[in-house]
């Protein structure tokens, strides 16, 4: 099988959005990680757990140890187009035929994964394989019980900003919410907390690489330009108001029509006013997706639209949800 068709058969939360025992299956990657021969062990990682910021943190960490010549996988999630954009070397997103090759390999000794798990296993071997100098990895949801919390001492591990979220699993309380991602430090671990990602990406180069400089890089769907268009995978009211500031101050005499569609869970209230002011235009667009909210919940935020026709003199903004980027 290709790894695409064996990857679009494995469930979990990411897929579903139906928690799962989530101890478990940290139990169940440590077994996998185990049996074929410990690759997170193989090299030193660093840790990126948040609620938000972790991509950018990762990308810029990433990037300043690939330009002080070091060999660095990188991972990340969720993915906006194409599920190569998860595990990196050196920055550039892992090959078909290398992603074909490891899927393989991993799926031989561990079909029982969920989807996030056994990408998490697959990234750690190919890092391995390749002989990485450094593994920059962002969490998953939380820490503690997250597959990327094995390595037995990371080398660092980066807080990032913390939100509510996923408060049915994480906790009810943001002090509950940074005690599940904290947990993933131990041993000698290296702490860095409070600050911008650019300031915490800086001073883990300072850590590692002295006098390296932070190197910024683009992501998909952070701020991503197409054309006139702008896609940004905002979907809490906290990053919405960051993605305000940036539309402002980059674009700040012009009107925006924004186009949203939210999972189930979200605050559309809250992001909308966040982003919308009363001269933009909103429309909002069902997907095609079991977990996302229905054309009836959407309809009494504002105008449904199916089909795209964008109004003259307003520059598009695609926000919400990371799948309606893909749908675009």
């Amino acid at each position: 099988m290709a790894y695409s068709e064996i990857l679009e058969n494995l469930g979990g939360y990411e897929k579903s959005g139906v928690a799962g025992d989530f101890e478990g299956g940290l139990g169940r990657v440590k077994r996998i990680l185990t049996k074929i021969g410990s690759p997170q062990e193989k090299y030193p990682v660093i840790h990126v757990v948040g609620s938000k910021g972790k991509g950018s943190t990762v990308r810029m960490i990433e990037q300043g140890l690939v330009a002080a010549g070091h060999k660095v996988g990188s991972y990340y999630s969720p993915h906006v187009y194409r599920v190569n954009e998860r595990i990196r070397l050196n920055g550039e997103e892992i090959s078909d035929e290398d992603l074909d090759a490891i899927v393989a390999e991993v799926f031989e000794v561990a079909s029982d994964l969920t989807y996030f798990e056994f990408l998490t296993v697959c990234m750690f071997k190919f890092f391995m394989g390749q002989g990485v100098d450094y593994a920059v990895v962002e969490a998953g949801l939380g820490g503690r019980l997250d597959a990327t919390n094995v390595a037995s001492e990371p080398r660092c591990v980066v807080l990032t900003r913390v939100e509510l979220e996923h408060t049915d699993i994480l906790g009810d309380s943001l002090e509950e919410i940074e005690r599940e991602k904290l947990a993933v430090v131990r041993g000698n671990a290296k702490l860095f907390r409070d600050g911008s990602n650019e300031e915490l990406a800086q001073r883990v180069l300072d850590y590692l690489n002295p006098g390296q400089k932070v190197v910024t890089a683009d992501l998909p769907g952070r701020f991503e330009r197409r054309g006139d268009m702008i896609l940004d995978i905002a979907h809490t009211e906290k990053s919405a108001r960051f993605l305000r500031e940036k539309l402002d101050k980059e674009f700040s005499k012009e009107k925006f029509v924004f186009l949203m569609s939210f999972l189930k869970g979200k605050n559309p209230k809250g992001i909308i006013d966040a982003l919308v002011r009363d001269d933009d235009k909103l429309l909002l667009k069902p997907m095609d997706d079991e977990r996302a909210m229905s054309r009836e919940e959407l309809a009494q935020y504002g105008e449904i639209v199916e089909t795209l026709d964008w109004p003259e003199g307003f520059r598009p903004v695609v926000c919400g949800s990371s799948r309606l980027l893909q749908e675009v």
